[in-house]
């Protein structure tokens, strides 16, 4: 019995070289998915920074108001002029408001007196009637409707209210952009002596309001 010895070195080279070539291939489509897949890799990355960004500037506003809307308090409790007129804003005629001054210094005498401060008015030089003067207040609010002014207040004054008026005034109040109001007073009556305050271009500007506006608010004084 012969026994035959064979070479397969050939066929071990042909084997590697074709592992070698399918690694090659294999490299090669790898190469070539990522850079097919590289934009939308960045565009994926892309999105996630830009969340990250809006959600930072959300926050940062979110601060921002809160520290405005703190500022913004602070302002309106310095909003003090016109609240006397606030019950006459809906109405389209004349609205009278008046105020007691009798019955203001009976209310505050029974605050002091349950403050414990009676003594300090029982002195003579405060609570004497010879000392306190009284005065009644009427406020006419007239509805306005202009693109600033809201309405126009006539305002009377008497000694009492049987008596007739001793000082009479008209005015508006012209809302600013700080929340505070400021007053321009077209006319005022002081014991018959009548002054009425010139509307000039630079008052009209100062208040932030047109200058024919102002005119059709005077139209509407009644004094």
């Amino acid at each position: 019995m012969s026994t035959g010895i064979y070479n397969s070195s050939a066929v071990d080279n042909y084997i590697l070289e074709q592992s070698r070539r399918e690694q090659e291939i294999t490299r090669t489509r790898s190469i070539e998915n990522y850079i097919k897949e590289a934009p939308y890799v960045l565009m994926v990355w892309g999105g996630r920074l830009l969340a990250v960004a809006l959600l930072i500037m959300c926050i940062g506003w979110a601060i921002s108001n809160a520290l405005s809307f703190d500022r913004n308090t602070s302002n309106i409790t310095k909003t003090m002029s016109g609240m006397s007129h606030s019950a006459g804003e809906n109405n389209e005629s004349d609205s009278d408001q008046v105020i007691d001054i009798d019955e203001l210094l009976k209310e505050g005498e029974a605050r002091d007196t349950d403050s414990g401060f009676s003594e300090f008015n029982n002195n003579q030089e405060v609570t004497s009637a010879e000392d306190v003067v009284r005065d009644y207040y009427i406020f006419d609010t007239i509805h306005f409707e202009g693109d600033v002014i809201d309405s126009v207040t006539v305002g009377r004054v008497y000694e009492d209210p049987s008596s007739p008026s001793i000082s009479q005034y008209c005015y508006v109040d012209v809302p600013q952009i700080n929340g505070i109001k400021s007053s321009f007073h077209f006319i005022n009556i002081n014991i018959d002596v009548r002054t009425e305050t010139p509307i000039t271009d630079e008052a009209a500007r100062a208040l932030g309001v047109s200058k024919s506006e102002l005119l059709q608010a005077k139209s509407h004084c009644t004094i």
